[in-house]
This record gives C-alpha cells, sequence and structure tokens, in this order.
C-alpha cells in the first residue's frame, strides 16, 4: 500500500543569493489547523536553499501558537526543481498546509503564493491499471483550473467484453 503523506506547499523556481529586507519579510501559515499569526523570515542575504529552508523552518516552529500545538513543519529546497518545499511534519488527511499571508516581495522572492494549500493523504493502496477517476487541483487564485481525467483500466476493458459475451 501507498504509506500516508503530509500535506506541503511547492513554490516555484528561485535563485540565490537570495536577500530578504526587514521591510518585505513577513508570512503566515495554517498548519494542520493552528495558525502561526505573522511570522519574519531573517533578514539576510541567503546563499543557498538550505539555508533559507532552515530560517523559515525556525521561524514556523518558533511561533507560539505552533509550540503550543505540537505541529511543526519542515521547509527544504528541492534542488532538482530549484524551489522551496513547505511541508507539515503530521501525515494523513488531517495533515493540511495554508499559506495564509505573504509579503508580495518575499512572494516573488520565495516563488511561493497566497492562498497555496494542500492536505494530507491516508494510507492505502496505489494506482493500479484497474480504473478510476483522478482530479487534479492546481493554482491558488479563485478561478478555471485543474483537469479531471476518467482513466479506463484493463478490468474496466474485460468487463465490457465480458458484457458483450453474456
Amino acid at each position: 500500500p501507498a504509506p500516508a503523506s503530509g500535506a506541503r506547499v511547492d513554490g516555484t523556481e528561485i535563485s540565490f543569493p537570495l536577500t530578504v529586507v526587514a521591510a518585505a519579510d513577513t508570512f503566515s501559515l495554517t498548519v494542520d489547523g493552528t495558525n502561526t499569526g505573522t511570522l519574519t523570515v531573517p533578514a539576510a542575504t541567503y546563499n543557498s536553499g538550505a539555508e533559507l529552508a532552515a530560517a523559515i523552518t525556525t521561524a514556523v516552529n518558533a511561533s507560539a501558537p505552533i509550540t503550543a500545538s505540537g505541529q511543526t513543519i519542515e521547509a527544504r529546497f528541492d534542488p532538482s526543481a530549484g524551489r522551496l518545499v513547505l511541508a507539515s511534519t503530521t501525515t494523513g488527511q488531517s495533515s493540511t498546509l495554508r499559506l495564509e499571508a505573504i509579503d508580495e516581495t518575499l512572494a516573488g522572492q520565495l516563488g511561493l503564493t497566497v492562498g497555496a494549500e494542500s492536505i494530507g493523504t491516508n494510507a492505502g493502496r496505489q494506482d493500479s491499471a484497474v480504473g478510476g477517476l483522478q482530479i487534479r487541483v492546481t493554482g491558488g487564485d479563485v478561478r478555471a483550473r485543474g483537469e479531471v481525467s476518467v482513466i479506463r483500466g484493463a478490468m474496466n476493458g474485460l468487463d465490457r467484453f465480458l458484457d458483450t459475451l453474456l
């Protein structure tokens, strides 16, 4: 079976060095139902994704609401995609993550979008050739987005063939 996964928000590609200034350094998240309140990315020049991710992880996990709730996140940098990833450390459908607010300049620097959100998944069966309905929702603004695909697997074709014989 597929393992349970946690909620995660992926940014877009960013580059380094990246300088965060004090006038444009705030953001807030809701992690597993707990709002962080306004947080600050320390004003500094970050020379690597790992350095930036560590600063964000520390800022979120040190916030009083997150500490009181026992929830945590992990920010990491995905070097193959060149982007920042924010992830709840809990798993399953109770794992949620939403970017509530972010300074516009900081959003551009970090490749993040206000309203970006994710829900984790429970452990279960992996996709198979049997078929099913797959829904992918992308984007952050309210508008037409995503795609809906109906996948008809081998068992569906066999079922239709057997119907013709009976």
